[in-house]
Protein backbone atom coordinates (compact mmCIF):
# COMPACT_ATOMS: atom_id res chain seq x y z
CA UNK A 1 0.00 0.00 0.00
CA UNK A 2 1.33 3.42 -0.95
CA UNK A 3 0.23 6.24 1.35
CA UNK A 4 0.38 9.75 -0.10
CA UNK A 5 -0.32 12.82 2.03
CA UNK A 6 1.12 15.35 -0.41
CA UNK A 7 -1.90 15.80 -2.66
CA UNK A 8 -3.87 18.82 -3.81
CA UNK A 9 -7.32 17.21 -3.71
CA UNK A 10 -9.89 18.63 -1.28
CA UNK A 11 -13.39 17.43 -0.48
CA UNK A 12 -16.32 19.33 1.02
CA UNK A 13 -19.79 18.53 2.30
CA UNK A 14 -22.70 20.81 1.51
CA UNK A 15 -24.69 21.75 4.60
CA UNK A 16 -27.21 24.39 5.59
CA UNK A 17 -24.27 26.66 6.60
CA UNK A 18 -22.58 26.29 3.20
CA UNK A 19 -19.57 24.09 2.60
CA UNK A 20 -18.07 22.14 5.52
CA UNK A 21 -14.98 20.03 5.97
CA UNK A 22 -15.83 16.33 6.21
CA UNK A 23 -14.16 14.23 8.90
CA UNK A 24 -14.00 10.47 9.21
CA UNK A 25 -14.91 10.11 5.54
CA UNK A 26 -13.74 7.42 3.13
CA UNK A 27 -14.02 8.23 -0.58
CA UNK A 28 -13.79 5.15 -2.78
CA UNK A 29 -16.17 5.99 -5.66
CA UNK A 30 -16.46 8.55 -8.44
CA UNK A 31 -13.16 10.47 -8.02
CA UNK A 32 -10.69 7.61 -7.58
CA UNK A 33 -8.72 5.90 -10.33
CA UNK A 34 -10.97 3.24 -11.85
CA UNK A 35 -8.16 0.90 -12.94
CA UNK A 36 -6.58 0.62 -9.47
CA UNK A 37 -7.65 -0.26 -5.93
CA UNK A 38 -7.39 3.11 -4.19
CA UNK A 39 -9.28 5.39 -1.83
CA UNK A 40 -9.08 8.68 0.06
CA UNK A 41 -9.46 8.98 3.82
CA UNK A 42 -10.06 12.20 5.75
CA UNK A 43 -9.13 11.28 9.30
CA UNK A 44 -8.91 14.67 10.98
CA UNK A 45 -11.37 17.35 12.02
CA UNK A 46 -10.41 20.94 11.28
CA UNK A 47 -12.13 24.13 12.36
CA UNK A 48 -10.26 26.49 10.07
CA UNK A 49 -8.94 25.97 6.57
CA UNK A 50 -9.45 22.72 4.69
CA UNK A 51 -8.95 19.13 5.74
CA UNK A 52 -6.26 17.34 3.77
CA UNK A 53 -7.20 13.81 2.72
CA UNK A 54 -4.73 10.94 2.51
CA UNK A 55 -4.65 8.87 -0.67
CA UNK A 56 -4.12 5.10 -0.32
CA UNK A 57 -3.13 3.03 -3.35
CA UNK A 58 -3.12 -0.76 -2.99
CA UNK A 59 -0.44 -2.14 -5.29
CA UNK A 60 -0.59 -5.84 -4.46
CA UNK A 61 -3.12 -7.83 -2.49
CA UNK A 62 -2.32 -11.27 -3.92
CA UNK A 63 -1.01 -12.96 -0.77
CA UNK A 64 -3.66 -11.57 1.55
CA UNK A 65 -7.09 -12.89 2.42
CA UNK A 66 -8.30 -9.32 3.03
CA UNK A 67 -10.79 -7.81 0.61
CA UNK A 68 -10.64 -4.20 -0.58
CA UNK A 69 -13.44 -3.33 1.87
CA UNK A 70 -11.53 -5.02 4.72
CA UNK A 71 -8.44 -2.91 3.99
CA UNK A 72 -10.55 0.26 3.97
CA UNK A 73 -12.18 -0.68 7.30
CA UNK A 74 -8.84 -1.53 8.97
CA UNK A 75 -7.28 1.72 7.74
CA UNK A 76 -10.27 3.73 8.94
CA UNK A 77 -10.21 2.08 12.37
CA UNK A 78 -6.47 2.66 12.78
CA UNK A 79 -6.52 6.33 11.81
CA UNK A 80 -9.80 7.87 12.94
Amino acid sequence: IIVNKQINDRFFLESNKGLDNPSGVVICDEVVQKDRANFYLIAQRVNQGTATPTHYLILDNQGSSLSFEDIIQITYNMTF
